[in-house]
């Protein structure tokens, strides 16, 4: 009955509460306990409203800045709220948290291990964004992702590895807007062999032959019906390349195709550029970012790892992530 109910969440309420004050004298003896303040949050579920909760994690992180394992669960938290899910409020949520696994990066310039350990941590908060776009029908920008991403920290060019953050994200904006081939298209050689020639060159290789069909709107992407959408839309999945990604970059297009296409078919440069997280080249870490992507492209079975090595697996599961590791061959940088 609806007085039974009503009963039983009072009944919660108040346990909750009195859970809540016990969390509260424990966190003030030992304040820096991140187990004591994830298990105040998860009382809080009961007590507090959706917005009231994320106010409550909000306090929480600017408290415990160098706790990584607070900041995963407060995406999981975010992600599991159907009423306020959204895709583009979880991607500024995820790109709030790399943000701030980046901050405790360079605060750990001194400690290698800790360095390497929190650089694993932003790759799992990409692998969990872009599995969150796929998964919400966003394909081609959950691969958009992947490739920038693989683009940014693998192949970045020898002439930029000193270079400010600044400048290699302005670079790295010219090759993502250029029109050529990125990783896992045919004909890619990476960000490191990117040149202005070459990328003219190889933009109107691809122009010619994708344009073919109708010069004036690209694929053909200009409807007057219903019916003529849809037909246009299923062409384009069976000309679209087996992972998944857009046939070409918008550096190749022209103003009038741009607007004829489907906005969300063809990622740009803002769409990715949250995710590019800066941290400090180890081969490591690629390996990380390389085992991450075999699991996206569904090579391998989710938590399973090739190349990762075994001193990052005890690291990242204390901090929630429960790795499968296996050593593999260091990889050099491009």
């Amino acid at each position: 009955t609806s007085f039974g109910a009503s009963s039983q969440h009072k009944t919660r309420r108040a346990v909750a509460e009195t859970r809540m004050a016990i969390y509260r004298r424990a966190l003030a003896s030992n304040p820096l306990s991140s187990q004591l303040a994830l298990g105040f949050l998860d009382e809080c579920k009961e007590v507090m409203s959706s917005e009231e909760l994320l106010s409550e994690w909000e306090r929480t992180l600017d408290t415990f800045r160098s706790q990584p394992v607070l900041v995963m669960h407060h995406v999981r938290v975010c992600q599991g709220m159907g009423a306020l899910f959204s895709v583009e409020r979880m991607a500024g949520v995820y790109a709030a948290a790399i943000r701030r696994i980046l901050r405790m990066v360079c605060d750990a310039t001194a400690d290698a291990g800790r360095r390497a350990e929190l650089s694993v941590v932003a790759l799992e908060l990409v692998h969990g964004v872009c599995l969150m776009f796929r998964d919400a029908g966003f394909a081609e920008r959950a691969v958009a992702v992947y490739q920038a991403v693989v683009e940014w920290y693998v192949f970045t060019p020898r002439r930029l590895w000193s270079a400010p953050a600044s400048h290699r994200m302005r670079a790295f904006e010219l090759f993502w807007d250029s029109g050529v081939p990125r990783i896992g298209s045919d004909g890619a050689q990476g960000w490191c062999m990117y040149s202005a020639s070459y990328a003219q060159a190889t933009c109107d290789l691809h122009s010619s032959a994708v344009f073919a069909k109708d010069d004036a709107v690209g694929y053909g992407l200009c409807f007057e019906t219903p019916d003529s959408w849809a037909d246009a839309e299923k062409q384009a999945s069976l000309d679209t390349p087996a992972d998944g990604s857009a046939a070409m970059a918008t550096g190749c297009l022209s103003d009038s195709a741009i607007d004829s296409m489907d906005p969300f078919s063809v990622a740009v440069f803002e769409d990715v550029q949250p995710f590019l997280a800066d941290i400090p080249w180890d081969p490591t870490i690629a390996q990380a970012l390389l085992d991450r992507l075999l699991q996206f492209l569904g090579i391998v079975g989710p938590g399973t790892f090739v190349f990762t090595h075994r001193e990052l697996r005890s690291g990242t599961a204390d901090m929630g992530m429960a790795y499968t590791t296996a050593a593999g061959d260091d990889i050099a940088r491009a």
